[in-house]
């Protein structure tokens, strides 16, 4: 990379804009951001001005829409997406904005862009996930992808007191979610993990981690204040976070709100190596030696399950974990990847 030094954020959006989103000249660019990110958002300007300078490269700031949180797209959004190459999300997360994100996601695709997908993105991550080397944590993605597919069941323990079984189907996808992006498809910046939706689970899985949706940047670290789930059938049925009665408060209402987010949509493993968390679930979920479960959406267009009609998708980091498959594979050991 010409210009940028390893160790800054311009050397970050540099490494995702050409070895990820494969930025090429002559190519438009539409960055969405916001007022807290706009930093971010203007760092990713100027790399993707310097690697495409015949191309159209266009920012568009949240607020400028109206008051957030915004649930649609505006008419001047919708028509740069049509003859955008590579589109940007490049923004912190509001209560109640998922809306606009998955619209903005599904337009994105349906004009045939490469979308990075960056909620709650900070100064943080750009200098430290955005910064690995790209091709090697492609590597990881793709060997835990095969060590993971034809797999049936997975048991995953923690000394925290996470005890969960998942059940998983043949016909349903492990999803290697690296850095690869193509026309038409759409991943998180940075990358690196891979996940399915399971078929049913039971157990107890218990958050120390940190939560996904606006949950991360509202709590922080949950690891003094761990969040506990009891799943049956693949539903949640109980919530317990006795040392926060607010975030246990707020949790079961977003948990209990509708039937179907009650149900356990996601199952991921990161292959991200970085140091450490950075209680930002875009980063933290994909940390290498970490699980994380979801409930909500299953991503059926990427796992190939039946769409389970859930509307949010909210993630919960599970630190140190054991985790072992049904051909008697150890992943993760304490936290620890159990390499080939």
């Amino acid at each position: 990379m010409t210009n940028v030094s390893k160790g800054t954020i311009e050397y970050g959006a540099r490494n995702g804009l050409e070895n990820a989103l494969n930025l090429r000249d002559e190519e438009n660019v539409v960055i969405v951001t916001d007022e807290a990110s706009r930093h971010i958002g203007d760092v990713f300007l100027s790399q993707a001005s310097a690697i495409s300078p015949s191309g159209v490269i266009s920012v568009f700031v949240m607020e400028d829409f109206g008051a957030r949180p915004l649930t649609g797209l505006d008419s001047r959004l919708k028509q740069a997406l049509e003859s955008a190459n590579v589109t940007l999300y490049v923004a912190e997360c509001k209560e109640g904005e998922l809306p606009f994100r998955r619209a903005l996601i599904t337009t994105a695709m349906k004009y045939g862009a490469r979308h990075g997908h960056a909620p709650d993105i900070n100064n943080e991550i750009m200098l430290s996930g955005m910064q690995v080397d790209i091709p090697e944590s492609n590597r990881l993605c793709r060997e835990l992808y095969e060590r993971l597919t034809g797999v049936s069941e997975i048991r995953i323990v923690s000394d925290a007191g996470t005890d969960l079984t998942l059940k998983l189907n043949p016909d349903y996808r492990w999803e290697p979610s690296d850095w690869r992006f193509s026309q038409g498809h759409w991943y998180n910046i940075p990358s690196g993990e891979v996940f399915t939706a399971p078929f049913d689970v039971h157990g107890v899985y218990v958050v120390d981690g940190v939560l996904g949706d606006h949950f991360d940047t509202k709590y922080g670290s949950l690891a003094s204040n761990p969040v506990t789930y009891v799943v049956r059938d693949g539903k949640i049925i109980g919530i317990w976070c006795p040392m926060n009665v607010d975030l246990e408060k707020e949790i079961r209402n977003y948990v209990f709100s509708n039937p179907n987010e009650r149900k356990i949509g996601e199952i991921g493993i990161g292959a991200l190596d970085v140091k450490q968390l950075v209680h930002r679930m875009l980063q933290d979920e994909k940390k290498l030696g970490t699980v994380h479960i979801a409930h909500g959406d299953n991503y059926p267009e990427k796992t190939n399950a039946p769409d389970n009609g859930a509307v949010t998708h909210c993630d919960g980091v599970i630190l140190k974990p054991t985790l072992l498959t049904s051909r008697r594979e150890y992943i993760l050991k304490e936290g620890i990847y159990q390499k080939l």
